[in-house]
């Protein structure tokens, strides 16, 4: 009878059950304290994942917010995971809460199919062609031209150009 009481206590929610969401992150006993100021500014700076909204921007934000919290590289991405739906709201939300409970509690997985999801390949080869295509305004200073520039492969990652390559594009 006491070993069927303790089966049923540790037994994990139904993967429908909205419980299993608290578990998330929680593999381990020994946990990093989640300040409410740090929960209160990732909640502030939420992704819905709207057609204009910048998946790779809002990953630069959540970790930036994250790492106030102190925790250790062995510790970052359980608190990565359990942070991260904080920072979820509408249709980026409602992905979140569809996927498995393998991808949720592991950070890379989790990290990879956000990016999938909300910068798919039309998205970065519509990137990837505004930073070949580029061009010098007609009003516009050699300066502002190559903050411009930056802007576009910061908002195309995965651009796969090497310093070289974006010198003679930006040319």
């Amino acid at each position: 009878m006491e070993l069927e009481d303790e089966e049923l206590q540790n037994a994990l929610p139904c993967w429908t059950s909205p419980r299993r969401l608290a578990r998330i992150g929680r593999q381990n006993k020994k946990q990093i304290e989640m300040k409410s100021g740090t929960i209160q500014l990732v909640i502030h700076h939420p992704f819905s994942g709207l057609d204009h909204e910048d998946p790779y921007k809002h990953l630069t934000t959540f970790y930036g917010l994250a790492g106030t919290l102190g925790a250790s590289a062995d510790e970052e991405e359980t608190v990565f995971a359990r942070l991260f739906p904080h920072s979820l709201i509408g249709k980026a939300k409602e992905w979140y809460l569809d996927q498995s409970t393998d991808v949720m509690t592991d950070w890379n997985a989790l990290e990879k199919a956000f990016q999938e999801k909300f910068f798919p390949e039309d998205r970065l080869l519509e990137a990837k062609t505004a930073v070949t295509t580029f061009n010098q305004g007609a009003n516009e200073s050699l300066c502002e031209a190559w903050d411009r520039y930056k802007s576009l492969l910061r908002n195309c990652p995965k651009h796969g150009f090497d310093n070289q390559m974006q010198i003679h594009l930006f040319r």
